[in-house]
This record gives C-alpha cells, structure tokens and sequence, in this order.
C-alpha cells in the first residue's frame, strides 16, 4: 500500500469502530434485558436472552477480527506494531485523524465502563466482550475484566 491510500484505510477503519460501537451497545442492552428477564422472574424468555447476548457476543468478536486486521496494515505504514493500541495509531496518524482516532477512543471507553459495573450475574459475557476490546483501547489493567493483549494496555501516547 502507499501513503496515498492511508487517508482512505483510516477512513475504513474510523467506519470499523462506529460498527464496534454499536456492537458494544447491542451487547450491553442484551445483557441488560438478560438481567431484567432475570430480575422479574420471566423464566420463558432466559434461554432467548442468552441466546441473543451469545449471538451480540459473537458479532463483537467477528467485527474485533477485521478491526484487527485493519490496525495490522495501518500500523505497519505509521511504522507502528501490528498490535498497536488506538492511542498509538491516533499518535501518529496525519490530520485530522487523531482528533477522530481520539473521540473513538473515549467512546468505546464509555461503553467498557459501562460494561465493567454490570451486576455479577450478568458479567461473563460483558467480561469476553470488554476483553475484545480493551487492549485496543487501552485502559487499565486493574480493571478486573481479564485481557488477551496485556502489553496493548497502555495510556494514551503523546503526539509529537
């Protein structure tokens, strides 16, 4: 790929996150209506409920895959890691990708926060899908939500 074809690749990457937004939205309002099912007694619909937060779960990780792969080529012409976190690839994309790159960022940190605060009945699924992203993201490992890239957990870079 050239240089030229960066602005169009971030472009598809910026799409690839407003995607896996929305994926982490779906995934919390499922687990949130799993857990009312659960509150009020609805012993019909608990299969169905977890039936749908699997399938939110599962369209997370397929979408993490191709963000993945997206990260890997973009990293390689920023002269970056294949794994690098999304701070990094703000860090050192040209204008005005970090400022995008950056608004992604505390999006999808919103979303894992809210994720993170789940009650216990409900946060195994929200753990695996916190898991698939936060590396990305970067955040802190303290958090409690198991990781599968540890070293991508990292504060934000500093441009320049």
């Amino acid at each position: 790929m050239t240089t030229a074809d960066l602005p169009a690749r971030l472009g598809a990457l910026a799409h690839t996150l407003w995607r896996e937004r929305h994926l982490l939205e779906a995934c919390l309002y499922r687990v949130e209506c799993q857990q009312l099912m659960a509150e009020v007694g609805r012993s019909r619909w608990r299969e169905r409920a977890a039936f749908d937060v699997e399938v939110a779960f599962d369209r997370l990780r397929e979408h993490g895959l191709v963000r993945d792969v997206q990260v890997s080529a973009l990293a390689a012409d920023l002269g970056l890691a294949g794994d690098a976190c999304l701070s990094e690839l703000a860090a050192h994309a040209p204008e005005p990708w970090p400022a995008i790159l950056a608004d992604h960022r505390r999006a999808l940190e919103a979303l894992l926060g809210r994720l993170d605060v789940l009650p216990e009945g409900s946060r195994e699924l929200a753990r695996r899908s916190v898991a698939l992203v936060r590396p990305f993201v970067g955040g802190s490992a303290d958090a409690g939500i198991p990781v599968h890239h540890a070293a991508l957990l990292a504060p934000p870079v500093a441009a320049g």
